[in-house]
């Protein structure tokens, strides 16, 4: 398991595995934002003033990247808490690439005082029921899916049942 974000060295080396694994990641989804290293780098990385823990695991036999992991320390409605902003798995992985990540982010938020974890899943999304069995809770939100699309494609009833999301596709960490 690699920590990205305390070495921005080690996450541009691991740039273009990212592109690949989130390739692997959206396979068989019909709605997800994009989520390249140059996203990623953006969204937690070039950003000082929150601190973020991004952890990529690998294969143990291979080296071959499985999945990636975002935290930041946040609140979300009006209590604080350690966010888990990305959670970006190959599928066919799933059993390997979660369950050390998620023990990882767990110290990250012990060490910093937190006493929990939040992830804001689509509850049509494929990590949804992962998470209840890793222990999480579903629990009512204090937000609401709101959108508008500018095409006839897609509506907002259609991306409601569709988009797998994460916390991290939104402003709120």
């Amino acid at each position: 398991m690699s920590l990205l974000s305390a070495d921005r060295a080690l996450f541009e080396e691991a740039a273009p595995e990212l592109d690949a694994l989130f390739e692997r990641a959206a396979e068989g989804l019909l709605a997800t934002l994009v989520k390249r290293a140059d996203d990623l780098r953006w969204s937690y990385l070039d950003r000082p003033d929150v601190d973020y823990c991004m952890l990529l695991a690998r294969s143990e036999t291979t080296g071959e990247a499985l999945g990636l992991a975002d935290a930041t320390r946040g609140s979300f409605g009006g209590e604080a808490c350690g966010l888990i902003a990305e959670w970006i798995v190959d599928p066919h992985k799933a059993g390997r690439a979660s369950a050390a990540p998620l023990d990882r982010l767990q110290g990250f938020a012990r060490s910093r005082g937190i006493l929990r974890l939040v992830a804001v899943r689509s509850e049509r999304g494929r990590h949804f029921t992962w998470f209840q069995q890793a222990g999480f809770r579903v629990a009512p939100s204090p937000y609401y899916l709101v959108g508008r699309c500018y095409t006839w494609v897609f509506d907002v009833d259609w991306l409601y049942e569709h988009w797998d999301y994460s916390l991290g596709d939104f402003d709120l960490c």
